[in-house]
């Protein structure tokens, strides 16, 4: 069965890309996410509000965002889910035909 194909939700992959630059440089400005990500203030806020909520970031008492730690505990699932053998299986598999 063949699947629609669907438009992407732009606004999931500006929330993502806001989780990536605090995940490299946090915590960060609004300012420094706007100058990277090149959106709008209030387009930014809003997404920054949503995530604060939702307890994936946290503002800071000069006005800076970071990471929270339930993104931490999110990233932890992944571990715990996937044998790091079984992921890195096929590469060494592959890399023993190469060599």
């Amino acid at each position: 069965m063949k699947h629609p194909s669907y438009s992407k939700a732009t606004t999931v992959q500006k929330a993502f890309r806001i989780l990536e630059l605090l995940g490299e440089r946090q915590p960060a400005r609004p300012s420094e996410l706007i100058q990277q990500m090149k959106l709008s203030r209030s387009n930014l806020y809003r997404l920054l509000t949503t995530l604060q909520e939702m307890g994936y970031v946290e503002k800071t008492a000069d006005s800076k965002y970071h990471l929270s730690f339930k993104m931490f505990m999110l990233g932890n699932t992944v571990s715990s889910n996937h044998l790091l053998s079984d992921i890195a299986h096929p590469y060494m598999a592959q890399l023993a035909e190469i060599s």
